[in-house]
């Protein structure tokens, strides 16, 4: 059985509006550690409210069936065998048989790129639920997860204007996580015709632990059992509002992030 480590790269842009998260001043992923900084944005950090850290330099990006930017409304829930897992350098791609709903067999391949660090828990040969969701108003809005029969997932992410859709019922999608957006005092960032607000996404694990992760950080969560505690790794490139609006053809905010869970022993 073979286990996955993997890195998510930058993400290609879709249509008029800028999904990559990238708001503010995030730095060049290629640019080497020694890398002269500006003192004028050390400064700027410098006086940053204490809830809104500094933009930490990763990216997140992720393909479902070779399609980065899908424009097709899709909503599918598959049961599943994880049948490869392929590792490159920069990449990790996990390929899945699947059933679908009318009883086919069909084939997922989902792709994973990060310079976030993260081992996800799967091997070749497990039984997973592939759960995949594209919402394609003015722009493209994509869920993903590979989780299990009886609850609960490996690895979930979005690249979305909301943390759910709107037109599928997906309430346990994050289970057996609760999540939602937070306000933070960051500073709004103006954009072409509008004004991005870092926001935070508020994560709860049953009654045990919560924590807040703002818009350009990592966190994890754990569990308070001592003997089995699920442990949580979530990044979050991109949790923004958009307010003064100046222009219709951009979504009302845009939200990025990646969850992996370690079950306990």
């Amino acid at each position: 059985m073979k286990r996955i480590l993997f890195f998510l790269l930058p993400a290609a842009l879709a249509g008029c509006y800028d999904s990559s998260g990238r708001h503010g001043d995030v730095g060049d992923a290629d640019a080497p550690d020694d890398a002269v900084v500006d003192d004028a944005a050390a400064d700027e950090t410098a006086d940053l409210p204490p809830d809104c850290p500094p933009i930490e330099d990763f990216e997140l990006f992720f393909t479902i069936d070779d399609v980065d930017q899908p424009f097709n409304d899709t909503s599918i829930e598959e049961p599943c065998t994880v049948e490869t897992i392929t590792v490159t350098s920069t990449t990790k791609e996990i390929r899945l048989q699947c059933t679908a709903s009318d009883g086919s067999a069909v084939v997922h391949t989902v792709v994973l790129r990060t310079y976030v660090s993260l081992d996800i828990p799967l091997w070749e040969g497990s039984s997973v639920v592939f759960r995949y969701v594209v919402e394609a108003p003015w722009w493209s809005s994509k869920w993903f997860s590979i989780g299990y029969e009886g609850g609960g997932f490996a690895v979930l992410g979005m690249d979305a204007s909301s943390l759910f859709p709107e037109r599928s019922d997906m309430g346990d999608f994050y289970s057996p996580l609760t999540v939602s957006q937070a306000g933070t005092s960051c500073p709004p960032e103006p954009e072409y015709c509008y004004d991005s607000k870092r926001l935070a996404l508020d994560v709860a694990y049953l009654d045990e632990a919560r924590t807040l992760i703002v818009s350009g950080t990592q966190g994890s969560l754990a569990g308070t059992n001592p003997i089995a505690a699920p442990l949580f790794r979530i990044a979050v490139q991109a949790a923004y509002e958009h307010t003064d609006m100046q222009c219709t053809d951009v979504p009302p905010g845009w939200f990025k992030a990646l969850f992996v869970l370690y079950p306990g022993d």
